[in-house]
C-alpha cells in the first residue's frame, strides 16, 4: 500500500514538472482562468506569467524579462495569420486574376469598422498582408 502511494506521487510529480517544463501557465484579469500556452524550448523558466503584467509594459522590457513567453506568443500569433492568409488563398488568386489592387477577405470577429495601418503590413507569400480581428486585407502588386 505504501509503495502504490509513493510511486502515483513520483508519477504525478514527474507529470507536474513535465507540464511545467514544456508550457507556460498564463494566468490575468483577460484570461478566463488558466491557459497554457506552449514554450518554444523545454525549460523551467518563465512557467508562471501573469498576462496583466506583461501586458502593461513595453514590448522592449517584455522582451526582456519574459523572452520565451514573448517569443512563444509572437510565434502563435504568426501561425493564426498565416492559417487566415492560406485560408483566402484562393479569394486572393481570383482578386489578383481580376486585377483588383487592395482587397479583404474572412470573418471579422467583433469588428464594426476595421481600418488598417499601413505600417502593420507584412510580406507574407508574395503579398503584402495585414491581418486583424479576423479580417485579412492585401494588397497586390498590380
Amino acid at each position: 500500500m505504501t509503495k502504490a502511494w509513493i510511486v502515483s506521487g513520483a508519477v504525478a510529480v514527474a507529470a507536474l514538472v513535465l507540464v511545467a517544463a514544456n508550457y507556460h501557465i498564463v494566468t490575468g484579469s483577460t484570461v478566463s482562468g488558466v491557459t497554457f500556452q506552449k514554450k518554444m524550448s523545454m525549460s523551467l523558466s518563465e512557467t508562471f506569467v501573469n498576462l496583466d503584467s506583461v501586458g502593461n509594459m513595453p514590448m522592449i522590457v517584455a522582451r526582456a524579462q519574459y523572452p520565451m513567453f514573448v517569443a512563444s506568443m509572437e510565434r502563435a500569433i504568426t501561425a493564426t495569420e498565416d492559417a487566415l492568409v492560406k485560408a483566402c488563398g484562393k479569394d486572393i488568386q481570383v482578386g489578383m486574376s481580376k486585377g483588383v489592387v487592395l482587397h479583404r477577405c474572412g470573418q471579422p470577429a467583433n469588428v464594426e469598422t476595421e481600418d488598417f495601418d499601413v505600417e502593420k503590413m507584412r510580406w507574407r507569400t508574395g503579398l503584402l498582408v495585414h491581418v486583424q480581428h479576423g479580417l485579412v486585407t492585401y494588397v497586390s502588386g498590380r
